[in-house]
């Protein structure tokens, strides 16, 4: 089993680590071939793969035992099915304010809107004129 984790953050696997709080190669809860396949499976959403893993955690009494002795981890047995959950739930809602349409998509679609509205379609108010134009 092979455990590998650069604080650069250079791969998906990194960022879900960190996510999960499974950084340390003394412990760990997934091998690379497990978190691979997790990311495989949540098409690569750093999110989403993360909330699946704490659904395996939760769901998986050997994961959950050496969860119990990473070090900071203060719960007991019957407390980590419940603070998993939600820790999934939890990265499920980040994923979809990942997801959401950027706000420069919205500003422009508004633009245009207004602009067609108001009567100015052969206006564009969203770029600079000459004069404008910061040199």
């Amino acid at each position: 089993m092979a455990f590998t984790y650069d604080t650069t953050f250079s791969t998906t696997r990194d960022k879900v680590r960190l996510l999960i709080g499974d950084t340390r190669s003394e412990v760990f809860v997934f091998d690379d071939a497990e978190l691979d396949q997790i990311l495989t499976l949540e098409g690569s959403e750093v999110f989403m793969s993360a909330a699946l893993a704490f659904d395996v955690m939760a769901g998986d009494a050997a994961k959950t035992a050496v969860m119990l002795q990473m070090p900071g981890v203060n719960l007991t047995a019957g407390e980590v099915p419940k603070v998993l959950a939600e820790r999934a739930a939890n990265m499920r809602v980040r994923a979809g304010l990942a997801a959401q349409v950027d706000f420069a998509s919205l500003y422009s679609a508004a633009d245009s809107w207004i602009d067609a509205t108001m009567g100015r379609s052969d206006i564009d108010l969203d770029t600079p004129t000459d004069t404008e134009s910061p040199n």
